[in-house]
């Protein structure tokens, strides 16, 4: 007897799912959101500049990366519960290639800020998928 009770109460629970014609297929699932990041390769170049600062030469010593690939701010899909909704792909986000190399001619207070990389924009480095939640279809 108690079987039956708890079929009715869920088919009583499921009725008004079932009659608004719920997407079956949809996977409960939201885009995640991936913050910006820098790549950098493992390695530097060694950046030297000299000053002079009352009298005395001073000289700064800093690292600066040969190259940068900035990744936007973008969302995929890890699986993150969202009851109704799915995630689906939304565009394609370019991957910026930037060349780096010293900027020796900077001002004091830029290199000692650790400004004392130059890097432009050179290219695409390619893409990455942008993903969206997306509400599933009732019919």
């Amino acid at each position: 007897m108690q079987a039956i009770q708890r079929c009715a109460a869920l088919l009583l629970f499921c009725a008004p799912i079932l009659a608004q014609g719920y997407e079956f297929g949809c996977r409960d699932e939201k885009a995640t959101y991936i913050p910006e990041e820098i790549i950098e390769p493992g390695y530097t170049l060694d950046c030297e500049a000299s000053t002079e600062l009352w009298g005395f030469e001073l000289t700064l010593r800093f690292d600066c990366p040969p190259w940068r690939i900035l990744v936007p701010a973008h969302q995929e899909c890890q699986g993150d519960f969202l009851w109704g909704h799915y995630c689906t792909i939304d565009k394609a986000l370019e991957l910026e290639y930037y060349v780096c190399d010293c900027n020796l001619e900077g001002s004091t207070d830029d290199l000692l800020s650790g400004n004392g990389c130059n890097c432009e924009y050179v290219s695409s480095a390619g893409q990455v998928e942008d993903f969206a939640t997306k509400r599933c279809e009732l019919y």
